[in-house]
């Protein structure tokens, strides 16, 4: 007699089997166990007893285990007698969701993850559901991820944000999804909630004391206890301000200064800050920014930004031999209150130009005067220019140096690591150019570890090296309500959002996606350029829809948000601002390795394609995404939990804001 035991009416994952004889055998082996949809392994036992792990293979269907006669025999060498077949239901238990991350905020923590790798078919989630504890205290009770985007769907869900939390307090977060089979493996992340920091009042109440060769510094504390020291600086009459000195031993408690080694009979202005040991984004910081740009506001920053800290007074004085002179405010130099308008009220300087384009600037040959005049008018506390191809980019070093100005330069120049092609190599050429004068300037911005390592090979110190990537605001650009547009309903929308220059290779785009023809799909091209009339858009009526340039953002956010998936074929490239504004709506984004794309949507964030032939590739990728919706949509999870991660606004401002008080302070 034998009998299998182990199996109960449902099973969710491998079990094992046990298969009992009712007298000592030999010549029993794995393979005489007949297993339906599914197998035997690890199997082991002698005698009357063995044992085999059973893993079942399709879920929602039945698992049958049976033993043959004649498969053993006992010390008589009689043949064994069959087993009586048992079957369980298979219904399979999801693991884990994948790449869950809690993000702290103010009294808040924001959960993000990506469904379990093994929800698909007749195992797939129908929702996730989310839990939390405070230190080491009870868990909540398992709540449903709510529906936030009113499609009626919950399995869709990829980020909740809970709040009401305490601040200092470090919180446990599980998050698990949920099928036919009942509930899944739990992933498991931590966050401490921390209080947001806002701008301080200014200093109030500064005078400024002469007396023999040393001026009395007194200010009233603005009562903030995040203050960690006190700094001042000077000017003699109407000469340039001094670097800031920081006053030794000083505290949020500190009110006073005095100022020795001075010359009796000189007229001394003087400032007073102070630094906080936590930073915010600029805007919540209240820094005051002045903008330097050719011509008109809507122009590219060719000679960037002017940080300015608003946290300050002056006062001015006349410092005679024991005589005491009176003091008062110099309201002129106090910048406006914090907004969060950086341009609202706040200097702004108009250069003149001779000839200007997208690609480059020559300025009129007073621009560089027009510039240092209002460099020592302004007296910052550093100079940020954000570098496109104008002669004045190689003129700031040494006009800021005779200044005695920080300085600060982004260099956001497209390029591609590989020479696979002459606009690539045309763009080393560009790089090698720049090398030299990026050299002196205090620090450069660049997007990327490649463009770093690319500078630093053309001789640029890896010290003056800043890799912060572009940032977008991950609130304003994130999945949510789309109206989509009459002439795209009932299709599969794939976007191309982007100047239509020969960098952007758009014409490998359309020849690819005339060849495969996606059914059912329709591809969107948005934007403008000096290829518009040579790209043959117009006899593609009914696949492919010229847009054209779309200048209002909230449509923009409705078409990205529309998309399925969106497409960057090009050539070179920096780090685009409209792919990761893609991303983040959750839109599966398929894009070049030039520039900082291929380490943005690498390790599954979307599809990296090479700028060897991009044509042949997306025939290849183009109907994958067309037939498969399900991994389009998971691409799309990804793009924007990657956003969240590495490409927020707020995470781009205070590195910046690292970066400017690490060259203030020096």
């Amino acid at each position: 007699m034998v009998s299998i035991s182990g199996l109960g009416a449902t099973i969710t994952g491998p079990v094992p089997a046990t298969i009992t004889f009712s007298e000592d055998v030999t010549g029993f082996a794995a393979n005489d166990i007949s297993v339906g949809n599914g197998a035997a392994s690890a199997f082991t036992g002698s005698g009357k007893s063995y044992t085999a792990t059973i893993t079942p293979t399709s879920n929602d269907t039945a698992v049958t285990v049976a033993v043959a006669a004649n498969v053993a025999q006992d010390a008589a060498g009689n043949n064994s007698q069959a087993a009586t077949q048992v079957s369980a239901s298979y219904s399979k238990t999801l693991g884990a969701p994948g790449t869950f991350t809690a993000t702290a905020g103010d009294a808040s923590v924001t959960l993000g993850w990506t469904a379990p790798a093994d929800s698909a078919g007749t195992a797939a989630h129908s929702k996730h559901q989310y839990r939390y504890r405070a230190g080491s205290g009870s868990w909540s009770s398992w709540t449903d991820v709510p529906d936030s985007d009113s499609d009626s769907s919950l399995a869709d869900e990829t980020s909740l944000t809970i709040t009401g939390l305490t601040n200092g307090t470090q919180y446990s977060f599980q998050v698990r999804a949920v099928n036919s089979a009942g509930n899944g493996t739990a992933a498991t992340a931590t966050a401490t909630p921390t209080a947001g920091v806002t701008a301080p009042a200014k200093p109030t109440g500064f005078s400024a004391t002469a007396g023999n060769g040393e001026v009395s510094l007194a200010w009233s504390d603005p009562d903030n206890s995040d203050i960690t020291g006190w700094q001042y600086r000077q000017k003699a009459g109407s000469g340039n301000y001094g670097s800031w000195t920081t006053i030794s031993g000083s505290s949020a408690s500190t009110t006073s200064h005095t100022v020795s080694g001075l010359t009796n009979g000189t007229v001394y202005t003087f400032r007073v800050t102070y630094g906080l040991a936590i930073t915010e984004a600029l805007r919540e910081r209240g820094h005051g920014v002045s903008f330097f740009h050719f011509d008109t506001p809507a122009a590219q920053l060719s000679l960037g930004r002017m940080f300015r800290n608003t946290l300050q007074q002056d006062a001015a004085t006349a410092l005679e031999a024991g005589d005491e002179a009176g003091s008062g405010w110099n309201e002129g130099q106090d910048a406006p209150a914090p907004t969060t308008d950086l341009t609202d009220g706040l200097p702004e300087v108009t250069l003149p130009y001779l000839l200007r384009s997208q690609m480059y600037t020559i300025p009129s040959p007073q621009a560089a005067r027009d510039l240092r005049h209002a460099l020592q008018r302004l007296q910052p506390d550093l100079v940020h220019a954000s570098l496109t191809l104008s002669p004045l980019d190689f003129r700031l070093p040494e006009i800021c140096q005779q200044l005695g100005l920080p300085l600060v330069a982004t260099f956001h120049s497209p390029f591609s690591a590989r020479l696979r092609n002459a606009t690539a190599a045309a763009m080393r050429q560009f790089y090698k150019l720049y090398a030299p004068a990026l050299a002196r300037y205090g620090s450069v911005v660049v997007f990327s570890a490649l463009q770093a390592e690319e500078l630093a090979r053309l001789g640029v110190p890896q010290s003056r090296l800043a890799i912060i990537p572009n940032g977008i605001d991950s609130q304003l650009w994130c999945p949510g309500p789309r109206a989509m547009p009459t002439v795209f309903q009932g299709k599969r929308l794939f976007l191309y959002m982007g100047r239509l220059a020969p960098e952007k290779n758009v014409e490998a785009l359309l020849k690819a996606w005339r060849t495969v023809g996606p059914e059912g799909c329709m591809l969107a091209v948005v934007g403008d350029g000096p290829l518009r009339t040579s790209l043959p858009l117009a006899s593609d009526e009914g696949t492919i829809y010229w847009w054209g340039y779309e200048k209002r953002l909230e449509q923009r956010l409705n078409l990205l948000r529309n998309a399925d998936v969106f497409i960057l074929p090009s050539l070179v490239e920096g780090l685009s601002l409209a792919l990761l504004e893609a991303m983040a709506v959750g839109a599966a984004c398929v894009a070049t390795d030039a520039g900082a794309h291929g380490e943005v949507l690498a390790g599954g964030a979307g599809i990296v394609l090479s700028t060897d032939d991009v044509a042949a590739q997306l025939r290849t990728v183009l109907p994958i995404l067309r037939d498969q919706p399900r991994f389009t949509a998971d691409l799309g999870h990804q793009a924007r939990q990657r956003v969240l991660e590495r490409y927020t606004l707020a995470d781009n401002v205070s590195a910046l804001e690292r970066l400017y008080r690490r060259h203030v302070l020096m």
